[in-house]
């Protein structure tokens, strides 16, 4: 399980400039946000942006100009290079990575910064990954001097262009476009001094041109919002609630990607949703903790279900196995505990207590206490709780008793299991599909939570694991 965060993501802490918001997009939903240019550079030019992918394969980022005609494109390939290119009848200018990026749990940094008028071949196109300059391309078609890009329609974000690609799916921050500029990439972002990690910095002062543009997402009202003051971009099918406040400051948990599903089960909508086709199929956290107390919500359109928590140095994990689950993965394996949404039992290998069971649509709050070793579990805000002290702190203990599994590990994620047709939703506090109304985040003031976060629990994020963690 190596995939899984114990500690702060790259990217994700910031002791200066905090970046409060970014923007989900989902391949699939055709959504994405445009703008008309004019009188732009066509030779010299800045994208800069961060994000989090929230799944892998082919999927355009940013582009201009009509798609399989002239364009300018940069995206991701089928294989997971990065590859920046400009199409005019031929390559007039196309770099593809050798290396892939296949992280979905963190934040990456990318710079794309372009001068053709420059004499020196290699300063024409730089292409910046978290502050290092890429200098390993399978492809290289390096522009000719005063070459002209095909800036000449839309410029689209979330997208490559006008028609059906593969759209982008994660989670996008700080989108800056400058016109008839190229930055320096340390304009764009630094390397913090003490943990060496490249973060964010104030981009609002850069000189953006005239057809320039700076997408901070602030505005739920109006996610195309130019913050910069030009035009603003239009947007198709973002609203509100795409908004969202996982950033590269600030590097919320989801379901994680990287982990082994059967074909047909699926991660999808930022990563915070978690469909199961067939067999016992076991989504985990992204973020894993040996210490703290974390706090999370759920909801399942399904009792035949069970939510908990796994120890990840566990390789038997439940996956893909006809009746493995959260709280059994088979005869000698006891490194996790799983509720069972039917009747409320709390699992590992045998019940332990029994609480109230949950329904469809039922918000599931779970307590992670990694300090005193329990886990305990609330359904519409009502803890359940062997003495029935009603907080999480007095859960189940799971790792101090034979019954509960002795030979635990210290580092637990959360989890859920499922079977055919099932979805679950998560809610680790930076954004969901789950309704809330009531909007609560913990003492921190991080998350969006339906309910109210216990005392001394916090969200699965980088700032507060940088503080509890």
């Amino acid at each position: 399980m190596e995939t899984l965060q114990r500690t702060a993501n790259r990217g994700s802490v910031s002791t200066g400039y905090d970046v409060d918001n970014s923007c989900a997009f989902e391949d699939g939903l055709s959504e994405g946000l445009h703008k008309s240019l004019s009188s732009q550079s066509r030779d010299c030019f800045t994208i800069s942006f961060w994000l989090k992918r929230t799944a892998l394969g082919a999927q355009r980022l940013v582009g201009a100009g009509a798609s399989g005609n002239n364009e300018v494109i940069i995206q991701f390939t089928s294989s997971d290079e990065l590859e920046f290119y400009s199409w005019e009848g031929a390559y007039a200018m196309r770099y593809k990575t050798n290396r892939l990026f296949r992280d979905t749990n963190a934040w990456y940094h990318f710079a794309f910064l372009v001068d053709t008028r420059l004499s020196t071949a290699s300063e024409r196109t730089q292409i910046y990954v978290n502050g290092v300059l890429e200098t390993s391309f399978s492809v290289s078609v390096v522009p000719g001097q005063n070459a002209l890009f095909d800036w000449t329609t839309n410029i689209y974000v979330g997208k490559g262009g006008a028609a059906a690609d593969a759209d982008m799916s994660g989670y996008l921050s700080e989108f800056v476009y400058l016109d008839d500029t190229k930055a320096a990439h340390t304009d764009l972002g630094e390397f913090d001094s003490d943990t060496g990690i490249w973060i964010p910095i104030d981009v609002s002062g850069l000189t953006f041109g005239t057809n320039g543009a700076y997408l901070d997402f602030k505005d739920s009202s109006n996610m195309g919002n130019d913050a910069n003051g030009g035009t603003d971009f239009t947007e198709t099918n973002i609203s509100s609630a795409d908004q969202a406040t996982d950033t590269p400051t600030n590097n919320f948990a989801t379901f994680n990607q990287l982990h082994p599903k059967a074909s047909g089960t699926n991660v999808a909508n930022g990563a915070v949703q978690f469909y199961i086709n067939s067999n016992y199929q076991t989504a985990v956290a992204s973020i894993a903790v040996s210490k703290g107390k974390w706090y999370a919500e759920f909801s399942c359109d399904s009792t035949t279900s069970f939510i908990g928590i796994v120890d990840v140095a566990d390789a038997y994990i439940p996956q893909d196995h006809s009746g493995y689950y959260l709280g059994y993965a088979g005869s000698n394996q006891n490194r996790s505990v799983g509720l069972r949404g039917s009747d409320g039992a709390l699992l590992n290998r045998t019940g332990d207590f029994y609480g109230a069971s949950y329904s469809a649509s039922d918000i599931i709050g779970v307590g992670l206490n990694m300090d005193d070793r329990k886990i305990n579990f609330s359904v519409n805000g009502t803890w359940m709780s062997s003495d029935n002290s009603g907080t999480p702190a007095n859960g189940a203990t799971w790792n101090t008793t034979s019954s509960l599994g002795d030979d635990w590990t210290d580092v637990i994620t959360m989890g859920v299991t499922g079977y055919s047709n099932i979805h679950w939703k998560c809610n680790f506090g930076g954004y969901t599909l789950l309704s809330i109304s009531s909007g609560n985040s913990d003492a921190n003031g991080y998350g969006n939570f339906e309910y109210a976060v216990p005392s001394g629990f916090y969200a699965l994020c980088s700032k507060n694991l940088a503080e509890f963690g």
